[in-house]
């Protein structure tokens, strides 16, 4: 194993603009590759929960919330493969960080061998968002509990996508924002709604 290697090592030594050549065309080819690889090292991992965040405006009554809400989990467990779902409207600490125009219904899906013929996780997400939208005046944000914590714990935002704009003049940060909004809207997908401090 010795006398292989050390004649290739003589050899490098005795050309080293060759073995530059190589490792330079080693790591070119490396980046040639970099647009064929996906954007996420780690597939999306299936939780077999969905966190369909509902939030509503912000003038909305404590009852008028209350109220909102059961008519979304009944339209949530109308959805096929929802098994059970819970929520909870706003925080109990002083300092939480949601209010009560806000919640986090946790639906738990069926297991796969007991939902419908062709439906997913996927699947039972699109059906639920398109059951909510009947409501007006509400915004749905899809999510599954793990990853939206780990991703709220990373981030310090509470959405799967968003756009920090720093600064100290707070009327030109409100334009900014305003005009980031606009190109935003014209994107398909979800709408912004707003902005915040």
């Amino acid at each position: 194993m010795k006398a292989p290697y050390r004649t290739l090592l003589e050899r490098a030594y005795r050309a080293p603009l060759n073995v530059l050549g190589l490792a330079f065309g080693g790591l070119l080819g490396a980046l040639a590759l970099l647009p064929f690889l996906g954007s996420a090292f780690v597939p999306e991992m299936m939780e077999g929960s969905i966190v369909p965040g509902i939030n509503r405006v912000p003038s909305m009554s404590l009852q008028e919330s209350i109220d909102l809400e059961s008519e979304a989990m009944r339209l949530v467990l109308g959805v096929p493969g929802v098994d059970r779902v819970v929520s909870q409207l706003g925080r109990s600490e002083p300092n939480g960080s949601s209010t009560r125009n806000e919640s986090t219904p946790i639906a738990t899906l069926k297991p796969r061998d007991q939902m419908p013929a062709g439906w997913d996780q996927k699947r039972v997400m699109a059906a639920m968002r398109e059951a909510l939208s009947v409501i007006p005046g509400i915004q749905v944000v899809m999510a599954q509990p793990i990853s939206d914590r780990v991703d709220e714990m990373v981030t310090g935002v509470r959405s799967d996508i968003a756009v920090k704009v720093f600064g100290d003049d707070l009327q030109r940060l409100k334009e900014t924002a305003d005009q980031i909004i606009k190109v935003l809207n014209t994107l398909k997908g979800p709408r912004m709604s707003g902005w915040s401090v």
